[in-house]
């Protein structure tokens, strides 16, 4: 983050090799869709509109995260490791 530490939260860093938030974005969208849809098929729901759409809804999330599977998040201002310090202010730092 371009942030000083103590300006900073744990929101603002970014997990560099993290899947993308595209991809869980899509993964939030097949997983609540394929859970509401497993709960009306429990219920005995004979609602079939609703029931389609979100088996479309599960359908589009999965395919979603298909197709981002290898979408990783990345910061160019920053180490994976090092949260941004450099390696001697982090090896002064450990003594």
């Amino acid at each position: 983050s371009h942030l000083d530490w103590a300006a900073r939260t744990d929101r603002d860093l970014k997990v560099t090799g993290r899947y993308s938030a595209r991809f869980y974005d899509h993964a939030t969208r097949w997983m609540v869709n394929e859970v509401n849809l497993h709960k009306l098929r429990q219920s005995g729901s004979k609602d079939l509109l609703r029931m389609g759409k979100m088996y479309i809804n599960a359908q589009r999330g999965w395919r979603g995260m298909l197709q981002t599977q290898h979408e990783r998040e990345s910061d160019n201002n920053q180490s994976g490791s090092g949260r941004g310090w450099a390696t001697q202010e982090r090896a002064a730092d450990a003594w």
